[in-house]
């Protein structure tokens, strides 16, 4: 038997008719006989194919399209581009639930179960309600600073009035050094003044006193009804122009 060679040779061609950008193959048989002397004849034959097929040529949006609606496709789509969840079906859940109340194992499993009371959500919880009660006046200190070359400090006092006198302020406020100024209502007497020592008790002093620290510094008591702890040479001056004043 004569050995030969099968060689089949396609082509692309335009045909009339046919719809642009689709192209037909065209495709020959040619059988290559091999002889004894090396040499070979080729014989052309028929058209493999009687009616040449279209060929459409896709761009990338419709070859990806292609691939994607294949059956053959990893991923195959599913309608509206959703995702599907393997969700476990109710009576395999109910039933992986009750095999973990029955007892199971917590060693193999991993799990840690505790008896401690459910803890509170913040709406379990109830805080009480502000504090509605109106602050003493006489309980809120005013403060002016003093300054000198030799001594610094500030003057610090509450006040508070009633319709007669009092023996002694209450000793819930005040720090050492603190003055207490209380005023009788409907009298232009002056003010009774107290002053905090360093056992926390209110003492009784008078204008003029000295500071209980600052030695150089006595209370005044101003025309505004300020007290005020001054240089005790600047009170000498001001009581000598008062007498001068008082004897013209």
């Amino acid at each position: 038997m004569t050995p030969r060679l099968t060689v089949i040779l396609e082509r692309e061609e335009p045909g009339p008719g046919i719809t642009p950008g689709v192209f037909r193959i065209n495709r020959q048989v040619f059988v290559r006989k091999l002889r004894s002397d090396k040499r070979s004849d080729v014989v052309p034959s028929q058209y493999a194919d009687a009616e040449p097929k279209p060929i459409v040529r896709q761009d990338d949006t419709d070859a990806k399209s292609t691939r994607s609606s294949s059956p053959f496709a990893s991923n195959p789509p599913t309608p509206h581009r959703e995702t599907v969840r393997n969700t476990p079906r109710r009576d395999t859940i109910c039933l992986d639930i009750e095999n973990l109340a029955a007892g199971h194992d917590e060693r193999q499993s991993g799990l840690r179960f505790s008896s401690e009371p459910p803890r509170k959500t913040p709406e379990d919880i109830s805080f009480p309600a502000p504090s509605t009660t109106a602050k003493d006046s006489a309980l809120q200190p005013l403060r002016r600073p003093f300054k000198d070359k030799d001594s610094e400090g500030c003057t610090t006092w509450y006040t508070g009035s009633s319709n007669s006198p009092i023996a002694r302020p209450p000793s819930t406020f005040g720090v050492y050094g603190d003055l207490y100024l209380h005023s009788i209502r409907g009298t232009n007497r002056p003010p009774l003044i107290w002053l905090m020592d360093n056992h926390s008790t209110w003492q009784r002093i008078e204008e003029g006193c000295t500071h209980p620290y600052i030695t150089d510094r006595c209370l005044r008591i101003r025309g505004s009804g300020e007290p005020s702890w001054v240089l005790k040479a600047s009170l000498a001056t001001m009581r000598h122009r008062k007498e001068k004043v008082a004897r013209s």
